[in-house]
């Protein structure tokens, strides 16, 4: 939603600002993903 109002230009934030949130769980996603047990043996 943030990037979306960004994008039409209802927010000052910056991209940066704005990208974090998406970035951080992204990154807590593949970070998870390494310590998890595989499913298929």
């Amino acid at each position: 939603v943030l990037l979306a109002n960004r994008l039409d230009g209802d927010l000052t934030f910056s991209y940066t600002a704005v990208a974090a949130p998406l970035l951080i769980s992204h990154i807590t996603l593949i970070l998870m993903s390494f310590g998890a047990k595989g499913g298929n043996r």
